[in-house]
């Protein structure tokens, strides 16, 4: 977003601040504790290390680390062409969020202010720059329904020209960035804006969904608008509204989005949380997609983003938080909204957000005791586990979210065996244009100085996994999609399931019986 089109919210500004009343709570008041506790039950799990020797006898006195590099929860920020032109800007991006999405350079009147003339240079610039850091990024956003952000050239067309430049978008934008967007916001702030809807009608706003899914069903859709929590109830049921007309007429809705731009001086905590189980009866994922506030006060301006920000991570509806704009120097409501000042050198503001992080990131060590075990609990996300027993070795796990303790075995003789499960979270998806069953998975813990491959065993008996139908190799672990062209005749069906090892000598070991949602035992070499 810009502040040009902020300069159309005077209207809106009375109801904007309607969260900011009461003021706001304290970073220190009651509403903490309950906060935190529900952080603690839903954004961390219980783990247990077990270090075991090339015979599989577990291990006492081992030294173990577990330092998380990454969170399943997504904090990010808006990012601009300040990306590829200053070093000093990306530095501080990439230290400090682990998402993007970009502020104008995937809209539709920047990539195409002229007919038929499209400009995605610095778009493709910034995403390779991300790509190659590991970063994913939300597309924002296909259309804008305020016409103001409409191409000029396009505002006054016919309808049925209208209709085919919007098709022509959506193929454009959605298949140029197909499986690289993970999300697309497709009609911007859609309640109080209606310039494709006056055009072409109400069934436009569902057509657009199911157009964007068509040419790339694995992005999450998302609806997208302002003072949603930083507004008054009656809108918020509004959306609600919306989004449930939307899903009546078919389209497929994958996310909700919420801008938080708050205007008033302070950020009511309790209210963004009762804004929040307003949005949670629909049991969509929840993303704080452009937060920010204004306040000269940088302490007031940091206690407002602890405000926000504790309230929304305690929330169990919410899956992600992005700030618009961080850099006093590139805001688009200026350096009074910034973390950070002009001469980089971090605010109060900023000093809570690193804060926060540390809080929300987990940092453990110790020894495994006599059973060889050294327990911790983490935060969800990735993580390197090292263990020393006089000859340190890594190792790179995926903490998800789960009820029971995950467990993670590390051999301390490179090339030795141990048994383990069977990936998990694996998923199939058919093609019927194609003919091709695409599988994703997420990957095992991995040595990082080991490759790691992949069987990717079909069987029409669940019970007998003997066809290797394909194998797919990883340096990090990373590549977790494999393909599989055959088709089962019909009345048949084929069943899968996903080994995988660090190319031990002698290979694998044997499967066992239907596992029925548990193990199935293979051999794992680390």
């Amino acid at each position: 977003m810009t502040d040009r089109q902020r300069l159309q919210v005077a209207t809106m500004i009375l109801a904007v601040c309607l969260a900011c009343l009461p003021a706001a709570a304290g970073p220190q008041d009651a509403w903490v504790d309950e906060a935190n506790a529900r952080i603690e039950a839903i954004r961390k799990r219980d783990v247990a290390v077990l270090v075991v020797d090339g015979s599989g006898t577990p291990v006492p006195g081992a030294a173990v680390s577990a330092a998380q590099t990454g969170h399943r929860f997504a904090f990010g920020s808006v990012v601009n062409g300040n990306l590829v032109n200053n070093s000093i800007y990306s530095d501080f991006f990439f230290d400090h969020f682990e998402w993007a999405v970009f502020e104008n350079q995937s809209k539709w009147i920047y990539n195409e202010p002229i007919r038929d003339h499209e400009n995605w240079s610095l778009t493709e610039q910034m995403y390779s720059i991300l790509e190659a850091r590991g970063v994913p990024v939300r597309g924002h956003c296909i259309f804008w329904a305020n016409e103001t952000y409409v191409p000029g050239w396009a505002r006054d067309l016919p309808d049925n020209e209208l209709q085919d430049e919007i098709d022509e978008r959506i193929d454009s934008a959605v298949t140029r960035f197909r499986n690289r967007f993970v999300h697309w916001d497709v009609n911007n702030e859609m309640l109080s804006n209606h310039f494709f809807e006056n055009h072409l009608g109400p069934s436009i706003r569902p057509y657009m969904f199911q157009q964007a899914n068509l040419f790339d069903p694995d992005a999450l859709l998302f609806v997208n608008d302002y003072s949603i929590i930083a507004g008054s109830s009656a809108r918020t049921d509004a959306y609600i509204q919306q989004i449930q007309w939307l899903q009546s007429q078919g389209a497929p809705v994958g996310g909700i989005g919420v801008q938080g731009h708050f205007w008033g001086s302070t950020v009511s905590p309790t209210a963004v949380l009762a804004r929040l189980d307003q949005l949670a009866v629909l049991n969509l994922p929840v993303w704080v997609t452009e937060y920010d506030v204004v306040n000269a006060d940088d302490q007031l301006r940091a206690d407002n983003l602890e405000n926000a920000y504790r309230a929304a991570f305690s929330h169990p509806a919410v899956e992600g938080i992005l700030m618009w704009g961080f850099w006093a120097g590139s805001h688009w409501r200026g350096p009074d909204a910034a973390i950070v000042d002009e001469d980089w050198t971090l605010n109060a503001a900023g000093v809570r957000y690193e804060a926060l992080m540390a809080e929300w990131t987990t940092a453990a060590a110790g020894n495994t005791g006599g059973d060889g075990q050294y327990p911790y609990r983490g935060f969800h996300g990735t993580y390197d586990i090292t263990v020393d027993a006089g000859d340190p070795l890594q190792i790179t796990v995926d903490l998800p979210p789960g009820p029971d303790p995950a467990e993670y075995m590390v051999s301390l003789v490179p090339g030795s065996c141990f048994t383990a499960g069977e990936v998990r979270e694996l998923t199939l998806q058919h093609d019927p244009a194609s003919g091709l069953t695409t599988l994703t998975w997420r990957p095992l813990p991995y040595r990082t100085d080991m490759p790691m491959v992949y069987d990717t065993l079909r069987s029409p008996d669940p019970d007998n996994f003997n066809i290797a139908a394909t194998c797919v190799e990883s340096a990090d672990g990373s590549d977790r999609i494999a393909t599989d062209p055959d088709i089962p005749t019909t009345g048949s069906a084929f069943y899968y399931l996903i080994r995988g090892s660090h190319d031990c000598p002698g290979g694998e070991g044997g499967l066992g019986q239907r596992s029925d949602g548990g193990e199935r035992v293979g051999r794992v070499c680390l």
